[in-house]
């Protein structure tokens, strides 16, 4: 009795919609949980779990393997944009959208070009973009607290404290992500880590290239000695001036911004308009065989256009 591939693509549409369920389930825990208390590592410490226990599961979300490669790409920047989960699950549920894109294209009468780039834009490319915003937000936030973290545990320092204690301060009183990152790296050091090397693993987690300004300022100061809170107050000075230049540069560069962002969305959002408009505008000409070529040679140029655009207004400091 020869197979039924219906049977397949109906399992993987309902393997997909579950993952779909679960993925917005903890969404909103997550988020429900971030509004009573924004940091994750005391929440889940006042929820009864011991230091140990919380090391271990944060640990498991935000430990690199020794993968190599485009893997290792896709896990820094799974990691690094602050997902709640393990790579490997995140790469799960990342197939199981590309399944659910590619059935819903084969139901609908599509094309097999168009149900492969439905499961390719499902399951990478919307995914992959999503997660290097989420980590360009998670960075962004992480600058902003980074010189108020660095003057409380210069406040530490300078009161005598050591630099585990200074560091303890920033995990318990700063919100995420900086309070769980510097919290994580805390608990290292409490279970066996020094400080140089917890300090570069919480540089791998953030992916902030500023950081390790500070893990070298440690570093040295470990080594060869000198008055740590000193620099440290220096960097966050410094740190300030930068992220006011950046603040400066938005301002100026926010009329460019707005018109790549109206330039990128009117083909769309014209596409959309005339295919309500009128249903058969498109279907006239789509059964000619340059149709799709044609399509996705624009498709591509645009995209192409969009690139270019975003480099002409974004500025590095």
């Amino acid at each position: 009795m020869p197979f039924d591939f219906t049977y397949l693509l109906y399992g993987l549409f309902g393997l997909g919609c579950f993952l779909l369920v679960e993925g917005v389930y903890f969404l909103v825990v997550d988020l429900r949980g971030r509004r009573r208390d924004p940091n994750r590592r005391l929440r889940m410490l006042a929820a009864g779990a011991t230091r140990q226990a919380v090391l271990v599961s944060l640990r498991r979300e935000r430990t690199f393997s020794n993968a190599s490669g485009l893997l290792r790409r896709f896990e820094d920047l799974v990691i690094q944009s602050g997902i709640n989960a393990r790579p490997g699950r995140v790469g799960l549920m990342m197939l199981a959208f590309g399944a659910i894109g590619f059935v819903a294209a084969i139901v609908l009468g599509q094309p097999l070009v168009v149900a492969i780039g439905a499961a390719a834009g499902l399951g990478s490319i919307v995914p992959v973009l999503g997660f290097y915003m989420l980590r360009r937000r998670r960075i962004s936030r992480f600058e902003q607290q980074f010189p108020d973290a660095i003057d409380m545990a210069v406040r530490g320092l300078r009161a005598g404290h050591p630099v585990a204690t200074a560091m303890s301060i920033v995990a318990k009183e700063m919100p995420d992500p900086i309070g769980t990152e510097f919290g994580i790296a805390l608990d290292e050091m409490t279970y066996g880590l020094d400080l140089e090397r917890a300090l570069k693993n919480m540089e791998a987690r953030v992916g902030m290239a500023d950081l390790n300004f500070m893990v070298v300022a440690v570093t040295i100061q470990q080594q060869l000695g000198g008055n740590l809170a000193e620099v440290l107050h220096n960097l966050a000075r410094i740190m300030r001036e930068r992220l006011r230049m950046k603040l400066k540069i938005k301002a100026a560069s926010a009329e460019g911004r707005f018109s790549a962002l109206i330039l990128s969305l009117t083909p769309f959002v014209l596409m959309g308009i005339i295919s309500l408009m009128n249903p058969s505008y498109y279907g006239e000409v789509q059964a000619d065989p340059i149709f799709y070529p044609a399509f996705e040679g624009a498709f591509v140029l645009m995209l192409f256009g969009i690139f270019v655009m975003y480099r002409m207004v974004k500025f590095r400091v």
